[in-house]
């Protein structure tokens, strides 16, 4: 069966793609096409290969998914069964939403999942609340290159033969490079106002209460 990297948009899910092709040198894919916009540095980083298209009588599409592929995905559960979830604050993943969609919808829009991919708190909970994934990795572990994430990769790829935490160091590289699927270090609190804040909080406040207990409201 394939392998499914879910997460919400903007948590992590390339760096952990851009982790495995270092440590373990897997290529990996996703549902979407040219979805790192055809970045070829990025691309190569992620060991990324485009998934073959068909094109239905109804107008869908029909992916050709191997069933030892990597596959990355930010839309909601199916009946994927092998499944790693890279989970991230739900604050920080707006704003480099808002920043990815070029700021053409409000921040306002986008705290409330008013976009494809809807609220943020109900992503993670569709993903997490009755399901089992095989992992849960937090953007923010993965980024401190914490030495438990590889450990726990390692015990579903089998022993790295490289090192995977060397695409974490590469990433400001990328990001010069490309700026759009990979920015630069920002300060996420810059775009965040008292309003938002609040705003956010009374939707995603419960799911931030039980995955990020230290983070609180701003006064």
């Amino acid at each position: 069966m394939p392998l499914w990297l879910a997460s919400y948009p903007r948590s992590g899910n390339t760096l952990l793609r851009q982790v495995l092709r270092a440590g373990w040198s897997v290529q990996t894919t996703s549902i979407y096409s040219q979805d790192l916009g055809n970045n070829k540095a990025l691309e190569k980083a992620c060991g990324h290969f485009e998934l073959q298209r068909t094109r239905l009588p109804d107008g869908g599409i029909s992916l050709a998914i191997a069933d030892n592929a990597i596959v990355k995905t930010h839309e909601l559960p199916g009946n994927e069964e092998h499944v790693i979830y890279v989970l991230r604050d739900g604050r920080p993943a707006c704003v480099s939403l808002w920043h990815f969609y070029d700021k053409q919808i409000s921040m306002a829009d986008v705290v409330l999942g008013r976009h494809r991919f809807g609220l943020w708190a109900q992503h993670i909970g569709a993903w997490l609340g009755s399901r089992r994934p095989m992992a849960v990795f937090k953007y923010e572990d993965i980024a401190a290159k914490a030495a438990g994430v590889v450990d726990e990769l390692a015990a579903i790829m089998g022993p790295p033969t490289g090192d995977p935490l060397s695409a974490i160091g590469a990433r400001d590289t990328v990001a010069e490079k490309d700026g759009r699927w990979v920015r630069k270090k920002s300060a996420w609190q810059d775009d965040w106002s008292p309003e938002i804040d609040k705003l956010f909080w009374s939707v995603n406040g419960d799911a931030m209460r039980r995955h990020y207990p230290s983070a609180k409201p701003l006064a």
